[in-house]
Parts: structure tokens; C-alpha cells; sequence
């Protein structure tokens, strides 16, 4: 691919911001504030340049696992800030619809990741739903959302957004692909079916490889969805020889998931046929060459998420 004519993917973080003074961005991460120009939007506050105040800087955290895993001559990252803090996030219902809204409808991204989750039985997650149907009305299906499942094993079900059906649940694993029981929650029944894990375990989120060590779904969430945006630049960019309605296809959730099914193995549980997404494929070229076109003559096949 010539980075020199590739039309990038736009994959927006929503979180508690992103602080680019963070250690994140020591050394080799220096200089990665440009990629944020024009690409930030404060649903808490009005602050105009990016700002994390969470005192564990998840958003930054997920933020600068994104960049590292999406190249900038491939991916336009943008960052909503949607809580003040970890705990904010939950009661931040109004904030993150709108910055589905602002995300799908403005910044027109292909890719929205989120790595938080709300009870199903206790808190009203309807705005949220709406924003995302109406994403999805309004762009014929062609966003992508992804959502952390949830970190309390078998104690607590799948949460939202996870847990809706316009959202790829993500799932966690450990480093040889085994699904760990704590980042592996049961699942709904309007969503049984296929489970897409990845990482979780143990993951740097900076750009020095070890200063910020992050465990959990919240980190699995932008690894899958750096997968999901990497293929979709891969079939955008005329990698591989497709139809346009085929192109189109692979932004959907049903098309990504077809991509996902062939890529993966089955490992069957109590909920579903867990599928392990192996971070190094997602710059594999060889394996999307071949890979991609079957998957998608086959995306009529019925997926989980």
C-alpha cells in the first residue's frame, strides 16, 4: 500500500480524554499531539485542547494504545471526552450519546471504541441506544461500535453498550489466545452466538513498553477495533480487488464479523464459540489478501457480538 495516496480510517475514542503531557508520550511518544488537532471535543467541560483528569489517565491509557497500533499515514484518531474520571462514566449517559452523535455524524468515523460499560438492570441506557441506531440509520449500517464486555467474570452478565446488538462485544484474552473467566462474562440471549476476544492481559499502553501496564476488555476494545480499522483501510485503499458494495460491506458490523470468523478459530464454551482475534495478524497483509474476499461472499452466514 502507498501511504503516500491511502485515505485513512477515522476511529474515535471515547473516554475520560486524553492528557498529552501524560508519560504516555515520553520520548518516542513526542510529537503524537499533531494527531489530535481538530480531532478533539470536550462533552464534560470546554476545554479545547485535550485534557485527562482521571487520576489512572484511562482515556489517555486507551488513547495511546490506539495510536500505536494504527500508523498516522493509515488512521485519523478522535478523541471525546466523555466523563471527568473513571468513576464519572456512570452517569455520563448523556455525554456519550451525544458524542456518538457529534462522532458518527460530524467527525464521520468509521470506528467508535469504548471501554466502559453500565449495569443493564440498573441504569437507563436509552439515549445511548438511540444515538447509535441513528448513527447506523443515517450511514446505511457502515459504523462500527465496539464495547468492553465487562471485568467481573461470571458474577456480572455482559453490560452495555456491550450488550447491544448494534455493538461487537470484546472479550478478553491471554497472551497464547485462552479466554480468561474474569473478562469473559456470561452472555444475553439476543446475543448468543460467536464471542471476539483479544489481549487483555498485561498490555503497554505507552510508547516506552512499560511505564503503563493496563489489564481488562477496556484494553481488549481498542486492539479489536485497531483490527477492524486496519482491514477497513486495507479494502478502502484497493489493497485487494473488490466491489464496491463489498467495500461498503466490510464497514458494517455484519461484514466485519464475517472478516473476523474466517481469521479465527472456534473454542467452544458454555456461552458460545469464542473467537480468538491474534493482535499480529492485524498487519498482515498476506493473510487480508487472501482471507478478506471469501469472508465477505460468505457474510450472509448469521454472526454473534
Amino acid at each position: 500500500m502507498d501511504s503516500r495516496s491511502v485515505t485513512p480510517v477515522k476511529v474515535a475514542v471515547l473516554d475520560t480524554g486524553c492528557d498529552m503531557d501524560a508519560f504516555c508520550f515520553t520520548s518516542s511518544g513526542s510529537g503524537q499531539d499533531e494527531r489530535l488537532e481538530g480531532r478533539w471535543l470536550d462533552f464534560v467541560g470546554k476545554e479545547k485542547n485535550p485534557v485527562d483528569e482521571d487520576l489512572r489517565k484511562h482515556g489517555t491509557a486507551m488513547t495511546t494504545l490506539l495510536m500505536r497500533l494504527l500508523p498516522i499515514s493509515t488512521a485519523e484518531i478522535y478523541v471525546a471526552r466523555v466523563a471527568r474520571d473513571s468513576k464519572g462514566l456512570l452517569g455520563a449517559q448523556d455525554n456519550i450519546a451525544n458524542a456518538i452523535t457529534h462522532a458518527c455524524q460530524t467527525w464521520k468515523v468509521d470506528v467508535v471504541s469504548m471501554s466502559f460499560g453500565f449495569p443493564n438492570d440498573t441504569t437507563d441506557t436509552s439515549k445511548i441506544q438511540r444515538a447509535m441506531s441513528d448513527a447506523e440509520n443515517s450511514r446505511d449500517c457502515k459504523v462500527l461500535f465496539f464495547a468492553a464486555a465487562n471485568n467481573d467474570g461470571l458474577h456480572e452478565p455482559e453490560m452495555f453498550p456491550a450488550s447491544s446488538e448494534s455493538v461487537i462485544s470484546v472479550r478478553g484474552t491471554d497472551h497464547s489466545g485462552g479466554f480468561i473467566t474474569r473478562y469473559n462474562p456470561t452472555t444475553w440471549p439476543h446475543k448468543r452466538g460467536n464471542l471476539y476476544g483479544t489481549l487483555s492481559e498485561n498490555v503497554p499502553c505507552d510508547w516506552d513498553c512499560g511505564r503503563s501496564i493496563q489489564s481488562g476488555c477496556s484494553v481488549a476494545t481498542p486492539i479489536v477495533a485497531a483490527i477492524a480499522a486496519n482491514m477497513i483501510c486495507f479494502v478502502s485503499n484497493r489493497s485487494i480487488e473488490l466491489e464496491v458494495r463489498e467495500v461498503d460491506l466490510m464497514r458494517t458490523r455484519k461484514g466485519i464479523l464475517s472478516v473476523f470468523d474466517v481469521f479465527t478459530t472456534n473454542q467452544q464454551d458454555r456461552t458460545g464459540i469464542q473467537r480468538y482475534l491474534a493482535p499480529h495478524r492485524l498487519l498482515n497483509r498476506d493473510d487480508m489478501k487472501s482471507t478478506i474476499p471469501y469472508a465477505l461472499s460468505r457474510s450472509r452466514v448469521p454472526s454473534g457480538g
